[in-house]
């Protein structure tokens, strides 16, 4: 038996599907250890197989959007497309991402019980991943794996205004980049994906920068560090030009960056 007692009661707790427990019991050694020093322990392996079904959940509830309004290319004869079968797959999806949710919630709160010695290195992991859910999991266990060195409060004044103008001027560029690249994601054919780029990468250029202004007079008060605070205002305003809510792709996409960004930093200040 690969798994340990605490592990394997986890998830028959949370039902989670036979092939994904014999999934982790093969990726693990002996009582849930790692079968090599390099190797993914229990958490990684969550971490990892969260952001999976999370992918497959956003694709399935996208191609049930575009059944529900008849833009989904007809079955194929051996294939079952129809809405009520979509839904069931949403459904099912659904079901694992959030048990996945909470099992890696409880193995991050009680690392210990579960075989695990939260590290830097499960941070990274996360980012590697593309799962903010976790990196946020573990940010607000171990907060000392983000903090940042003090600065002076002339310091974080002057690194805001430096933050603020270069938001500004590099807010334009990349939010207009930016807005273009979402225009022509709306995957409309021909001349009118050109006109919808267009029209998408003006409004970005003009709330871009005000995009960039925020995000890079924000990250340099916080942090004192000029080139990040470059950096992640121009990024935010390419990756968000819109400023879109929290949890949509675009947020989630800069928020990500944002994270990994800090931790670097943090991490090298040690």
């Amino acid at each position: 038996m690969s798994l340990s007692a605490a592990q394997t009661q986890l998830l028959e707790n949370n039902n989670i599907p036979m092939e994904l427990k014999k999934f982790f019991a093969d990726e693990l050694g002996n009582n849930g250890i790692p079968k090599e020093k390099d190797s993914p322990d229990f958490l990684m392996l969550l971490i990892e197989q969260l952001q999976k079904v999370d992918s497959r959940l956003q694709k399935q509830r996208t191609k049930l959007s575009l059944a529900k309004v008849g833009q989904l290319s007809p079955a194929l004869p051996e294939e079952d497309i129809s809405v009520d079968a979509l839904e069931e797959v949403v459904k099912q999806e659904w079901i694992v991402a959030t048990a996945l949710w909470r099992i890696t919630d409880q193995v991050v709160t009680n690392p210990v019980e579960f075989g695990i010695i939260l590290k830097p290195e499960h941070v990274q992991y996360a980012f590697d991943k593309k799962n903010l859910a976790a990196v946020e999991m573990i940010k607000y266990v171990k907060p000392e794996f983000f903090e940042l060195n003090t600065v002076s409060l002339f310091r974080a004044c002057v690194t805001a205004g430096v933050g603020i103008i270069s938001g500004a001027i590099l807010g334009l560029y990349g939010g207009l980049v930016g807005g273009a690249i979402c225009g022509y994601q709306k995957r409309i054919g021909g001349f009118v994906a050109i006109i919808f780029s267009f029209l998408y990468g003006i409004l970005g250029l003009i709330r871009g920068c005000a995009k960039g202004i925020l995000k890079g007079g924000r990250i340099g008060f916080q942090t004192g560090h000029i080139p990040i605070a470059i950096q992640l205002g121009y990024q935010a305003a390419f990756l968000n030009p819109f400023n879109a809510e929290s949890g949509t792709k675009y947020q989630q996409e800069e928020e990500l960056k944002t994270q990994e960004t800090l931790f670097k930093l943090a991490q090298n200040s040690i």
